[in-house]
């Protein structure tokens, strides 16, 4: 890689994380931003593979006045606080914000405590494996492609980060940009 261009992508993550950050530390209310999900212009929800344990369902905001087709895509993985209904990111910030801002903004539901992993068991009263991994792998980045959202950048907070860093280093054709960080208070 030329030296010029990794110097590039990395302020480009830099910027993200750092703007990311900032949205998540003040925000809240998710919704703080604008209209709930449902009546946003470019909101959208579906279900897609999850290889047998049950289907995720994704959340997605296209980015607003541009192309989406060219707009940067920021895919949010949860920490431990992942739940079954939105995910944190949406609940706990106001991420959502960054598609008015020419962002594509995508985020999985689900992964309470699955590191994003494929598992070999079922685990916390589930009936059936987490298979994280090949979602992030295979039917995400196929429904996005579906979407025309490419240009994407796996971010990954606390028990996420580093899956989406090592998800993101094994698949560059689907992912350009990774970002994973922990806090503590």
């Amino acid at each position: 890689m030329r030296s010029g261009t990794r110097g590039l992508s990395l302020r480009v993550v830099v910027a993200l994380l750092v703007a990311a950050m900032a949205l998540v530390g003040g925000a809240g209310n998710a919704l703080a931003w604008g209209p709930p999900p449902n009546e946003a212009p470019t909101f959208r929800q579906d279900r897609i593979n999850g290889y047998g344990m049950g289907d995720p369902l994704v959340r997605t905001w296209a980015a607003q006045g541009v192309d989406r087709t060219k707009a940067p895509t920021l895919v949010f993985l949860d920490g431990l606080r992942a739940t079954d209904d939105v995910s944190g990111w949406e609940r706990d910030s106001n991420v959502a914000y960054l598609s008015k801002r020419g962002y594509n903004v995508v985020m999985p539901v689900g992964g309470q405590s699955s590191f994003y992993a494929d598992w070999n068991a079922p685990s916390g009263g589930r009936s059936t494996p987490y298979r994280w991994e090949s979602v992030l792998t295979g039917s995400l980045p196929a429904y996005l492609s579906s979407r025309g959202f490419f240009n994407r950048t796996l971010i990954g907070l606390s028990m996420s980060g580093a899956q989406a860093v090592m998800i993101a280093n094994n698949n560059r054709d689907e992912y350009a940009r990774v970002g994973g960080w922990c806090t503590s208070r």
